[in-house]
């Protein structure tokens, strides 16, 4: 087939993806409690709550409705409890409660527009070579192929190094990063030495988020060791990790410019003090949105007299852009802006790469003129479709590892010379890294030689005290599983299981552990959520819930997991049903390796072992814990956790709910 023949039906690909979206009932999701948190160019930076099941991606462009007006914004940031949005051409005011809309195929729209323009690019050479791994690269290109000498420490391990050497000497490269073996630093180092080569580079990935940890790693290994920052590393756009916004605050492409021209400095800094008097003068307003004419007014003249400036702006910000080694931005930010799509850079990285849509990986390869680099875990989650056709199914439901062979060899135990495997763990407790390399990486992960004692702290804390796996059977509580009406995907909850949890982490003494509750389904998230925000939990200092989906990236020395399914229903959730070489295999594998000391499972055992297949993965794992770990029934709760009350004074506890 053609290459042209390809780009065809990826772009058909895409079609069956924008209609499958535009399918979907148009909705207006309610955003609440908007504070102003910053002044960009024309634009107001807000922070609101948000509950949704819809998935809202970065830089995505929406409409903001308050009260009968409308505004056009982009998404900046989204995660299950808040969203951060750019809103252009108001005024500002403290904003109670409102309304989005979106087109969630816009990014898929421009996508194939970029698709159409790789015929344009000077480099087809790279893209070719992802589709058909079996293409030969063009003899010119080989010049830019080369062996370089570094310079090695303990901080690193051989495996990272070999990954730096191997990024030198090919086209492409792809480096397999299972849980915990440094994948971020290993990506950092890369850019180190490609940086002291004066290779120019594009770090890209799904998420922010995601972003800003590459780029944190990055700053650390060059602006650290060359004690300044001379403008060479920039993202382009807002910093949203919290480490690295106090760290380098310098790297956002909007202070940059603001640096730039000495005389808006002050115009900016007013306007912060503004938007804080601002957001502290109306935080008892009752009305939908609070216009404070004073402070608003005098905002809005500032914001008058820094948009006189925006064609110079722009300039510098080509500028900026221009002379930055090494630039970072999510995936759709850079499908959607010129200053990025219509350049070359030596070197393109893709962190996450297995969650990056095929179509994303082939244009940005057009954008490469030395090589790109695939950094990511084809045994981790995959791109998230809504189509269910056959082209759909193949261009993007799968993912780059799996297009270019790279899966297939590893499976094979075929030799590949394009891939570097990161087998040393720094993360797990062995007993939990075995399990997952029994089931999942086929025995190639190496514990580090001190992660056992590092992490036995956590094993040896409650519940259950020396044990890392555990299992809390909750058939005898008679849990009930209920859909959600109100959801889009009728998603599940379970009270019991919900209360239990809430009861488990209540019993703990007081430690400085961190805990992560996972579950299939966002309204059991939800649920827990709002249980856990009406109890004061003293006694732990972090508890993140979330779905498997937004837990990825993330981990916790705990990790509780939910399965939420019961009676009276009488299939599982597709979710959870499906075995090693299932899309369910994936997000098991992400759920167990989050946990550095303890896997805690919740699940109604009598129902759930009714239900699974013995090859199910999910059936797999409990009986892991069955024969390496502890089940431990409701009533034993008191014999497992000191402290703890006895269960049985909530059985007469009445819960009302509007189902």
């Amino acid at each position: 087939m053609k290459f042209s023949e390809y780009i065809k039906n990826m772009g058909l690909a895409i079609d069956d993806e924008i209609n499958a979206e535009k399918g979907k009932k148009d909705l207006r999701i309610l955003i609440t409690n908007g504070q102003i948190l910053n002044y960009s160019e024309n634009e107001l930076i807000y922070k609101f709550d948000i509950e949704t099941d819809v998935k809202l991606q970065d830089d995505m462009p929406v409409i903001l409705y308050i009260e009968k007006k409308e505004y056009k914004g982009n998404i900046l940031y989204a995660d299950e409890q808040h969203i951060i949005l750019k809103i252009f051409n108001f005024n500002g005011a403290i904003i109670k409660n409102a309304n989005i809309s979106f087109k969630s195929y816009f990014i898929f729209e421009q996508l194939k527009e970029r698709l159409n323009e790789i015929k344009n690019t000077k480099n087809i050479n790279y893209p070719k070579m992802l589709i058909d791994p079996d293409f030969q690269l063009e003899e010119k290109y080989k010049k830019y192929l080369y062996e370089v000498e570094i310079e090695e420490n303990c901080e690193y391990n051989k495996y990272q190094y070999e990954a730096v050497l191997k990024i030198f000497k090919n086209p492409i490269t792809f480096v397999w990063g299972p849980p915990g073996t440094g994948k971020t630093k290993t990506l950092a180092l890369s850019a180190k030495y490609l940086y002291k080569y004066g290779e120019k580079i594009l770090v890209l990935s799904h998420s922010n988020i995601a972003v800003d940890v590459a780029l944190l790693n990055i700053a650390k290994n060059i602006i650290d060791l060359n004690k300044g920052y001379n403008g060479e590393i920039i993202k382009y756009g807002s910093l949203f990790l919290k480490e690295l916004e106090e760290k380098y605050p310098y790297l956002s492409i909007d202070n940059n410019i603001i640096q730039n021209i000495p005389e808006l400095e002050s115009k900016y800094l007013k306007i912060k003090k503004l938007i804080i008097d601002l957001n502290n003068s109306n935080k008892n307003e009752k009305d939908i949105y609070f216009k404070n004419e004073k402070i608003i007014q005098e905002i809005q003249y500032l914001r008058n007299e820094i948009y006189k400036k925006r064609d110079i702006m722009k300039e510098i910000e080509k500028e900026i852009l221009n002379k930055s080694i090494i630039i970072g931005c999510t995936l759709s930010k850079a499908i959607l802006s010129e200053e990025i799509y219509n350049k070359q850079f030596d070197v393109i990285f893709i962190d996450e790469a297995s969650m990056a849509y095929i179509p994303y990986c082939i244009f940005f390869a057009s954008l490469a003129k030395k090589r790109i680099v695939f950094f990511g875990d084809f045994l981790q989650l995959p791109p998230i479709v809504q189509a269910e056709t056959e082209l759909s199914n193949k261009w993007l439901k799968r993912d780059i590892f799996t297009q270019s062979k790279i899966k297939k060899n590893v499976i094979n135990m075929t030799e590949d010379k394009r891939l570097v495997l990161l087998p040393i763990q720094y993360r797990m407790h062995p007993d939990i890294s075995s399990l997952i390399n029994k089931l999942f990486y086929m025995k190639k992960l190496i514990d580090s030689k001190d992660i056992k004692e590092k992490t036995q702290h956590i094993i040896d804390q409650e519940p259950a005290p020396g044990n890392s796996l555990i299992l809390y059977d909750i058939s005898n509580l008679k849990p009930t599983c209920w859909k959600d009406m109100n959801s889009l995907t009728k998603s599940r909850f379970n009270i019991i299981s919900a209360i239990y949890i809430c009861n488990i982490l209540k019993a703990l003494k007081n430690n400085n552990l961190t805990y992560g509750i996972i579950t299939p389904y966002r309204s059991q998230e939800r649920l827990i959520k709002a249980i856990i925000k009406d109890l004061e939990y003293s006694n732990i200092k972090d508890i993140k819930i979330a779905t498997v989906h937004k837990f990825q990236g993330s981990e916790s020395d705990v990790i509780i997991f939910d399965f939420v399914d019961s009676n009276p229903n009488k299939n599982l959730g597709k979710l959870l049903k499906g075995n090693n070489v299932s899309p369910t295999a994936r997000l098991a594998n992400v759920s167990l390796s989050r946990a550095k000391g303890k896997f805690i499972a919740v699940g109604d055992l009598s129902y759930l072992k009714s239900k699974f297949e013995t090859d199910d993965i999910f059936q797999q794992i409990i009986n892991e814990i069955e024969n390496t770990g502890k089940i431990i029934k409701p009533l034993d709760l008191n014999k497992n956790i000191s402290g703890s009350n006895d269960l049985k004074k909530y059985e007469n506890i009445l819960i009302v709910m509007n189902v």
